[in-house]
């Protein structure tokens, strides 16, 4: 991906849409000076896709990374 540096400034830019697996986005973490952070895990496809199914957190404080995995026991209710 290009961004544009000045544009971006000291901000960090943080957003999904587009599943990496677990590794991919530490991978991104252990980067120095990371401006442009991409935290979704596909949480969606869990057992269907491999490396996704995570849900993922991150405190901006101090870029401590969290992550869960779906068990059999979590309750998944959606209501359009």
């Amino acid at each position: 991906h290009s961004h544009d540096k000045k544009q971006i400034g000291r901000r960090i830019i943080l957003h999904g849409h587009t599943p990496l697996s677990k590794k991919d986005i530490k991978a991104q973490l252990d980067k120095s000076k990371v401006k442009v952070i991409n935290l979704d895990g596909g949480c969606v496809y869990q057992g269907m896709k491999n490396g996704k199914g995570y849900l993922f957190a991150l405190d901006m404080d101090n870029m401590q990374f969290y992550s869960c995995k779906k068990s059999k026991h979590d309750i998944v209710s959606y209501k359009p």
